[in-house]
């Protein structure tokens, strides 16, 4: 918890209001409030602008976008009819709160991913299987677009999106003529067949991006262009990035990291020419986010050559439960799903041979959706089916050759049925709960 300000009474006044605090600012019109944005108070100070006592917030959430009625049943202090501190009470709003502490606690954990990608430009997040990195990867790209999370039904937003954001899946197939440029084939209108040079993905993402950045007025104001490659270690890397390993190298953006790229002799028109030239950069505004699972057995791991030039970031699985909490169907069934999940991720600590990057992610429980009966509920069958059609095949091939197979897996069953119950004593170690066995 972060200051929810329990020693305080409800109706307290703004003067009581103390740093660490957590408020929702608001605007009363005609007294009915309208809610605007939560935060932290920063700072123990009050200053004065436009006539009105204010405070310092950080980690500042818009909730028009939540699209949650947080102030329903919220307990809070007189106000000023211009702008008002609603404090909320943890005693009375239980339910606010714990709403408040996910959204509050991602949107640190965005700003700090937001920053890493900031600094280093390129960033890939790590973790175990269906925790949600490609889901995180796109929250990010719409923050630093939009400044905001992406309504699809915001026709300004979509623009934007569609300007400003790509993305593309590696695979073993995928190569350099994908990503970077190479020869199409084309039919005259004699029905001659022969071959033209065209853009790829990233070629055509990058034209846009340094449009953008050569139109605007400030450089470090300009545009941010954001590219995610899900799953980029599933590509064979040298082959679709080719000469292209120097210049996404974030020291090496811009012109000064300009190459020749594999077709550059066939560049012949205004349209081919990059920048005016024949040689192909990064623009400065470009910032990429790739995703990947460390245990992927399908690739080869990656060199240490593009290692160096990412940033990585483990993306574990507790911290991203908010995805159930947050889905519409499966929220009022959260606290259940998060317990097997959490049992099931502990058991898989306890085999022999595994370890947290094979524990199970939320977006695996989130299926859970497909399987409701027709009053919207969770019944055994609803477990059966997440179990048999999507988490035993998974942890099957975790197992495959080992000794044990048939045993653990029945382990991971019991956990992920709640028959074995699982935590962690006061020094860490993993035990079983009822019996207390290892």
């Amino acid at each position: 918890m972060m200051g929810w300000g329990t020693d305080k009474p409800i109706g307290m006044s703004f003067s009581n209001i103390e740093k660490g605090d957590f408020v929702i600012v608001a605007q009363r019109v005609n007294w009915k409030f309208n809610y605007y944005f939560a935060g932290i108070v920063s700072s123990d100070s009050v200053y004065m602008e436009d006539g009105c006592q204010c405070r310092k917030i950080e980690h500042l959430i818009d909730l028009r976008n939540t699209k949650k009625d947080f102030l329903g049943n919220a307990s809070f202090a007189e106000a000023r009819v211009i702008k008002a501190l609603i404090t909320i009470n943890q005693f009375n709003n239980k339910e606010v709160i714990k709403q408040l502490d996910n959204i509050i606690y991602n949107r640190i954990d965005m700003e700090k991913y937001i920053s890493i990608l900031t600094n280093n430009k390129n960033l890939i997040f790590t973790g175990a299987p269906g925790t949600g990195k490609t889901y995180l990867a796109k929250q990010i790209a719409a923050q630093m677009i939009l400044g905001c999370e992406y309504d699809e039904n915001n026709p300004e937003h979509k623009v934007k999106m569609d300007e400003q954001f790509d993305f593309v899946q590696f695979h073993p197939s995928f190569d350099y003529t994908d990503f970077v440029e190479g020869l199409r084939p084309v039919q005259d209108k004699q029905g001659n067949i022969g071959f033209k040079r065209e853009d790829g993905i990233l070629m055509v993402f990058c034209r846009k991006a340094l449009k953008a950045y050569n139109e605007a007025e400030n450089k470090k104001d300009a545009p941010k262009y954001i590219f995610v490659i899900d799953e980029i270690n599933r590509g064979e890397l040298s082959k679709i990035f080719g000469e292209l390993f120097f210049s996404i190298d974030p020291g090496y953006r811009g012109s000064k990291g300009k190459v020749k790229t594999q077709y550059a002799n066939l560049w012949k028109s205004d349209l081919d020419m990059f920048d005016g030239g024949r040689s192909f950069f990064i623009p400065k505004n470009v910032y990429i986010i790739g995703t990947m699972n460390d245990i992927d057995r399908s690739v080869e791991s990656m060199d240490f050559a593009m290692r160096r030039r990412f940033a990585f970031v483990e993306v574990k699985v507790g911290t991203r439960v908010s995805m159930i909490e947050e889905n519409e169907k499966l929220s009022g069934k959260a606290p259940e799903i998060i317990e097997r999940m959490n049992n099931l991720n502990l058991c898989i600590l306890k085999i022999q041979g595994l370890n947290s990057a094979y524990q199970i992610g939320a977006s695996y429980f989130l299926k859970l959706g497909n399987y409701l009966d027709e009053n919207g509920d969770l019944i055994e069958s609803s477990w059966n089916s997440l179990w048999n059609n999507h988490l035993k095949g998974l942890l099957f091939e975790y197992l495959r050759g080992f000794p044990n197979a048939d045993l653990d897996l029945n382990k991971l069953e019991k956990a992920y049925r709640l028959t074995d119950k699982y935590r962690k004593d006061v020094n860490g170690k993993i035990i079983i709960e009822d019996n207390n066995n290892e």
